[in-house]
């Protein structure tokens, strides 16, 4: 039986996990709405927590979709997975399941700011905010079922 320290830590890992696929898959995304659209780029990883896509050619058309591509793309996969946690809880621990509600909340949110920043550049330093928000919605949603999970043990079906 887990205890609930373990889960706990299996909730922190979920959280890193998927947080580190969404930065890639974020800036990906970017990056292929960049090229398909006929503009180049590349993208660095500065440190394990971050990604940036630079534009070194923008696209003659549709750039706005290159601002909002990486946090919808993120989102896209991310409610997906979140979708099958849900729809298959055997398969899934409440810790990943939370995680990608987490991940999948955030790219929304952070997204949509950082695509209004084609508009207001202003707006992109603070496009965290929105996700930061959206993190403290999911884990107030959340928390009394983490609870509960939390103090299941695997005879009762949820490890």
């Amino acid at each position: 039986m887990k205890t609930p320290i373990l889960k706990v830590g299996a909730i922190i890992v979920s959280l890193l996990l998927f947080y580190l696929i969404a930065v890639t898959l974020h800036e990906m995304s970017h990056y292929l709405v960049l090229t398909g659209l006929g503009g180049a780029g590349y993208i660095t990883f500065p440190d394990a927590f971050t990604g940036l896509t630079y534009i070194t050619r923008p696209p003659t058309h549709g750039l706005w979709a290159v601002y909002f591509a990486g946090g919808l793309g993120a989102f896209a996969l991310m409610i997906t997975l979140w979708a099958i946690s849900r729809l298959t809880p055997t398969r899934w621990d409440m810790d990943d399941e939370f995680a990608l509600a987490v991940a999948m909340a955030f790219n929304l949110t952070y997204g949509l700011a950082e695509g209004a920043s084609y508009w207001w550049p202003g707006l992109l330093p603070w496009a965290w905010i929105p996700g930061v928000v959206a993190f403290a919605l999911i884990a107030g949603i959340y928390m009394p079922w983490l609870l509960i999970w939390m103090g299941k043990g695997e005879e009762n079906g949820q490890t």
